[in-house]
């Protein structure tokens, strides 16, 4: 599962990271500051990588901070 810490911004970085051609990724919950995010590889460290790229090129996450990891 991937995993994405933002305070701000979460409904926009939830259609960035479903948007990303690299990979499916499928929104799950939300937790605080946590979005929750399944994805269609074992690679999910890789798919981690993807979704912050898709993320920070976007011309909104290029002003965000943020995280993206993996979670069992």
């Amino acid at each position: 599962m991937v995993v994405i810490n933002s305070g701000i911004m979460q409904n926009q970085i939830i259609k960035i990271v479903e948007g990303c051609k690299d990979y499916k990724y499928t929104y799950v919950k939300k937790d605080g500051i946590k979005l929750y995010f399944d994805v269609d590889t074992d690679e999910e460290e890789k798919a981690a990588v993807a979704a912050k790229k898709a993320i920070k090129d976007d011309s909104i996450g290029k002003t965000l901070l943020i995280s993206v990891k993996v979670e069992k």
